[in-house]
């Protein structure tokens, strides 16, 4: 198995060269493709198809158009890729072939997740999966910095990540049976420790608030008297935070 951000940054060579004499192995020369920007997946399936590859630049000065690479087209090893042919498979002969447009293609890092009743589960940290044939192992869930540091993570074995639904990945509802790992709640009141991380991100959530509307707000008399509103509420919210502190 392998990682999608691990992946990420790699270097693309392309395939041993052919030696022109018999009585020569392959040339050993590694020239590079280019690099991986991301990991692609199916339109709707889980499963990874491809990699957006950034070229070099023509006399390092010129830019060119990102490659779409399949997957079944790359050797993967621990610090690179190789390309198993010469010869990239143009892009509408790879999507006449593998039954999909290389512009409909997801970047599942970074994407929100849902579970099929419309949760929200945080957003996607890594996917994990199968360099042959791009079976979904397992999805990393994140909630944030704070959250994660404080509540842990969460992993979702592949079999329950549904696939991409337009605009979020689609898990089966399972988050309540899938367990924290790391973080404080760890060693404390897993419960307890929840309800503080979100009850101290929509309070942090308000002061912000208070603070780059205050400005504007002030301009005018109404403005004025929604402000007053606005800074009772922050106060309340600060102190909602001190008595969390001192429990």
């Amino acid at each position: 198995m392998v990682r999608a951000r691990a992946l990420e940054g790699m270097s693309v060579f392309e395939a041993r060269r052919k030696a022109k004499s018999s009585k020569k192995k392959s040339l050993p020369t590694r020239k590079r493709f280019g690099v991986v920007d991301h990991v692609l997946f199916h339109p709707k399936r889980p499963h990874a198809v491809g990699f957006e590859v950034r070229r070099p630049p023509w006399l390092y000065v010129i830019q060119r158009k990102p490659a779409y690479v399949p997957l079944d087209e790359v050797e993967i090893d621990k610090e690179s890729l190789r390309l198993r042919s010469g010869q990239v498979v143009k892009d509408r002969a790879a999507e006449k072939r593998y039954g999909f447009e290389w512009d409909m293609t997801v970047i599942w890092v970074g994407m929100p997740v849902v579970t099929k009743s419309k949760e929200s589960a945080g957003q996607v940290r890594d996917v994990s999966f199968s360099a042959s044939g791009g079976t979904v192992h397992k999805l990393y869930l994140t909630g944030g910095m704070t959250a994660d540091i404080a509540v842990g993570t969460k992993t979702i074995e592949g079999s329950r990540v549904v696939g991409f639904n337009g605009s979020a990945v689609v898990i089966e509802d399972v988050l309540e049976e899938t367990d924290y790992a790391g973080g404080v709640a760890k060693h404390a009141g897993k419960g307890a420790a929840v309800a503080k991380v979100r009850a101290q991100s929509a309070a942090r959530t308000a002061i912000a608030a208070g603070k780059a509307g205050a400005k504007v707000a002030g301009q005018s008399e109404i403005g004025r008297r929604a402000m007053r509103g606005l800074k009772a509420f922050t106060k309340a919210a600060k102190e909602a935070m001190r008595d969390e502190d001192d429990d």
